[in-house]
């Protein structure tokens, strides 16, 4: 149980994205990478292509980033120095980002399939006999 206390990490805005990616998904930090993420996908309709997932991966880890600095910010927390250079540079890369997924909104698609179709016609025919 030592080892595992003194392998954990404080996870801060400039963490590696790996470390923010396995964050304890309890915690304020994963939350807000999990809301993010769910956000997102539902944002792109809900089935997201191979390449969106990585957009959508990587704005998730620059949003909980910018979050983070933000906050210290607004509570008059002292930041690193560089955290500033860092703010920008992530806050313009998610505004790339995010420009790439697209700002407006896809509707998920609801068109049955015809395996659907073919079921629910069955399910009527059987029904009424």
């Amino acid at each position: 149980m030592a080892k595992a206390a003194a392998k954990r990490m404080k996870i801060g805005p400039t963490s590696r994205a790996r470390a923010i990616a396995e964050v304890d998904r309890r915690t304020k930090i994963g939350r807000l990478y999990r809301e993010t993420m769910a956000d997102l996908i539902g944002h792109v309709g809900g089935a997201p292509t191979a390449a969106e997932m990585l957009l959508i991966e990587s704005v998730a880890i620059k949003a909980v980033r910018v979050r983070l600095v933000t906050e210290r910010l607004l509570r008059g927390e002292e930041i690193a120095t560089g955290s500033d250079h860092h703010l920008l540079s992530w806050s313009n890369a998610l505004g790339r980002e995010l420009a790439m997924l697209g700002l407006a909104s896809r509707a998920r698609d609801i068109t049955p399939t015809l395996d659907e179709i073919k079921a629910e016609h069955a399910s009527k025919r059987e029904a009424a006999e």
